[in-house]
C-alpha cells in the first residue's frame, strides 16, 4: 500500500486537555460563522514544547491522522455506578509544531493528504441543502503508517463528488484524498454495565472532508479512465519513490 498521510494546520489552542499538556484541541475557522476543533496529540519528539502551550494561543503544526483507543469512565445517571469502557478517537498526531504570532484575528490553514483503501463499499444519505437535498457520501479507509500498523478515518464528501464516488468506489478501492477536518457534535451511546440502562453521552467526532478524490485502483472506470488512472498511479508511484 503507498503511503500518504499529511495534516497541515493552523489555528488557536482553546483547551488542554490533559495535566502533562500534550494533548488539546485546536480551533480552525471553517466559514465566516463555523469552526471546526480538531484534537491534537504531541509526538514524543514535540513534547518539549507542553510548557509553552496557553489557551490562545495560536499554533501552526504538521501531522498525520492518528486513530487510537481511548479510556473513558463516566457516571450512569440511573444508578450512579462508575463504568469504565473504551472506543476509537481520531486525532492529529504533531510531528511539527511552532508557536506563531499573528496579526490575523482568526487565523486558519487546513489541509490533509491521505492514500488509502476503502473498507467496505461507500454508505450515501440525503442531507438538508438550502434549495434542496444534498448528497452526502461516507466511506472509511485504511491508510498505513510510516512506521508500524494502519489507521482507518473516515472521509465524507458532499454533492457531485459524493455522487462521483458512489459511482467509481467500492471496497479495496484506492484513492488519495485532498481534503481537510472536519468535526461534528453527535452522541455516543453507552449500555450501563450495572443496571443495563441505555444513555447517551455528547462528544466530538473527527472526519476528513474530501474535497478531491482521486481514484487510483480498483475503482470503477471506464475505458479511457482507466488509462487516465493508471498514468496518474504510476506518477504517484515514481513521485513517493523519490
Amino acid at each position: 500500500m503507498a503511503m500518504q498521510n499529511t495534516v497541515q494546520l493552523l489555528g488557536k489552542i482553546t483547551e488542554i486537555l490533559n495535566d502533562d499538556k500534550t494533548k488539546f484541541k485546536l480551533s480552525i475557522k471553517k466559514n465566516d460563522t463555523k469552526f471546526v476543533y480538531p484534537v491534537i496529540k504531541l509526538s514524543k519528539q514535540m513534547e518539549y514544547l507542553k510548557n509553552t502551550l496557553e489557551i490562545g494561543k495560536t499554533i501552526l503544526l504538521e501531522g498525520k491522522i492518528f486513530v487510537e483507543q481511548e479510556n473513558y469512565t463516566y457516571i450512569c445517571p440511573c444508578c450512579n455506578k462508575l463504568n469504565e469502557t473504551s472506543f476509537h478517537r481520531t486525532t492529529i498526531l504533531a510531528t511539527k509544531a511552532f508557536i506563531v504570532t499573528t496579526e490575523d484575528k482568526e487565523p486558519y490553514l487546513n489541509k490533509i493528504l491521505l492514500i488509502g483503501s476503502l473498507c467496505s463499499n461507500p454508505q450515501l444519505k440525503y442531507i438538508p441543502g438550502k434549495f434542496s437535498q444534498i448528497p452526502n457520501a461516507k466511506y472509511q479507509i485504511a491508510t498505513k503508517r510510516i512506521c508500524e500498523g494502519t489507521d482507518f478515518p473516515w472521509i465524507v464528501t458532499f454533492a457531485r463528488q459524493a455522487e462521483e464516488d458512489m459511482k467509481r468506489l467500492k471496497t479495496s478501492s484506492q484513492v488519495m484524498v485532498d481534503g481537510a477536518i472536519l468535526t461534528r457534535p453527535f452522541k455516543k451511546k453507552f449500555q450501563c454495565e450495572h443496571c443495563k440502562k441505555e444513555h447517551n453521552i455528547e462528544d466530538t467526532t473527527t472526519e476528513i472532508h474530501g474535497l478531491k478524490i482521486e481514484y487510483l485502483n480498483n475503482c470503477n472506470f471506464d475505458e479511457f479512465d482507466n488509462i487516465q488512472s493508471k498514468s496518474i498511479f504510476q506518477k504517484l508511484k515514481e513521485f513517493l519513490a523519490n
